[in-house]
C-alpha cells in the first residue's frame, strides 16, 4: 500500500493526507492526529474511515464558446 503522509491535521481524530500515488484523502480514526505533525506517515491500523478527495472542475474554468 502507498505511504500516507500528513499534510494537515484537522483534529485529534481527523487528518488530511497525500499518498505516494498522488491522491489526497481525509482519514478518520480514534486519535489518528494526536501528537502528529505534517510529514509524518499514518499507520494503516489507525484508519477507521477514508474519503478520497477529487478535484472539482467549474464551468468558469473552461473556455466557453459564444452561442451567437
Amino acid at each position: 500500500m502507498s505511504d500516507r503522509k500528513i499534510t494537515q491535521i484537522l483534529s485529534h481524530n481527523t487528518v488530511i493526507v497525500s499518498s505516494s500515488a498522488g491522491t489526497k484523502s481525509i482519514l478518520f480514526g480514534r486519535g489518528i492526529g494526536y501528537m502528529k505533525k505534517p510529514g509524518m506517515v499514518i499507520d494503516q491500523e489507525a484508519i477507521a474511515e477514508e474519503y478520497l478527495l477529487l478535484p472539482v472542475y467549474h464551468a468558469s474554468n473552461v473556455a466557453m464558446k459564444s452561442c451567437v
